[in-house]
């Protein structure tokens, strides 16, 4: 291969190279869309505060103007100088207000731990953005299906707060004008292996479970099951006693979280069940069902989406199910 590359480079010798012809335009273009923003349109500013649990690390970041509307789903790139002085790595925004955006950050691999460990209340940060990823499309339909895995859940953790807020809106438009409510239909399942990672979405997850337009449903996988066998059948033990006797303040004894409208449950979601359901509740709409996650989950869906999309077609349900998918 050498040999070839250097015959074939011999014809330099006598005319002069043209690669600069076809290189320039893209290396112009490359420098203008994604170097230029991120060196010269973003400014250092300090980290307002931050939370940990075990392998886990929320920021909370002033906002700069380019965020001031951010669309739920959005992520950004974040660079971190103390850690590394050229690296940008890019972040789902999990929650923001009026001034400030919040990234979650699942400690994964040597420029995450290094920011776990070195994380103080005015650390400096870079954030480029927001950048529109495949959540933002939810609110494009009626009907949306949402399936997160592990730290996958982060995109759609802003599309619930959004629901928060227009179920708020929607409660003092309904006070003022009486009219009746004929809001988005939203089926959310998460699933992670690790127990504590519920606790991280508390606040918004027990919120989210009062609202009727709005289906929540846990799953707890895969290692915790194998690592701890003797735990994982008292749970099982706990959650038959307590669904017998489920009240508004119930808390749910293996996420640890009150007034999910649904107890969480052992194992991984029945994709095919759940895609048919809502295909069946929905017959002939156009349903969104977007995914975050490892990409072997991603194909996962993608098949069952196409087996389940043909056997309603056969039954004479001529649903729409548009899968955007998000790999983590």
């Amino acid at each position: 291969m050498f040999s070839l590359t250097f015959v074939h480079g011999i014809r330099g010798w006598l005319e002069p190279p043209q690669a600069v012809v076809f290189l320039a335009i893209p290396t112009i273009v490359y420098v203008v869309v994604e170097l230029f923003p991120r060196y010269f349109c973003t400014r250092l500013s300090a980290v307002s505060h931050f939370t940990k649990t075990n392998d886990t690390l929320t920021l909370y970041i002033p906002k700069t103007k380019r965020f001031q509307n951010v669309l739920p789903g959005s992520f950004l790139r974040l660079h971190v100088p103390l850690v590394h002085k050229y690296e940008w790595h890019p972040f789902s925004i999990t929650a923001q207000d009026k001034h400030e955006v919040a990234v979650q950050i699942q400690v994964s691999g040597d420029w995450t731990r290094r920011l776990y460990d070195v994380v103080h209340p005015h650390l400096y940060v870079h954030i480029d953005g927001p950048i529109p990823a495949p959540a933002v499309e939810v609110r494009q339909y009626s009907v949306a299906l949402l399936f997160g895995a592990g730290i996958g859940i982060t995109p759609y953790i802003s599309v619930l707060q959004q629901c928060l807020v227009d179920a708020k809106q929607h409660d003092l438009s309904s006070r003022r004008h009486s009219t009746p409510h004929m809001g988005q239909q939203v089926y959310v399942h998460w699933q992670t292996n690790k127990q504590t990672m519920f606790k991280t979405h508390q606040h918004i997850l027990e919120q989210v479970g009062a609202l009727p337009n709005l289906d929540v449903q846990l799953y707890l996988t895969g290692n915790f099951a194998k690592t701890a066998p003797d735990a994982t059948d008292v749970l099982r033990v706990l959650q038959k006693m307590t669904s017998t006797c489920v009240d508004s303040n119930s808390v749910d004894p293996i996420s640890g979280l009150a007034n999910l409208p649904l107890p969480t449950k052992l194992g991984r979601p029945k994709y095919h069940g759940i895609l048919t359901a809502v295909a069946n509740a929905h017959r002939h709409a156009e349903i969104g069902v977007f995914f975050c996650g490892p990409a072997a989950i991603k194909t996962t869906i993608r098949d069952t989406l196409h087996q389940v999309t043909t056997e309603c077609h056969k039954a004479g349900n001529n649903v729409t199910l548009k899968y955007h998918p998000e790999v983590f």
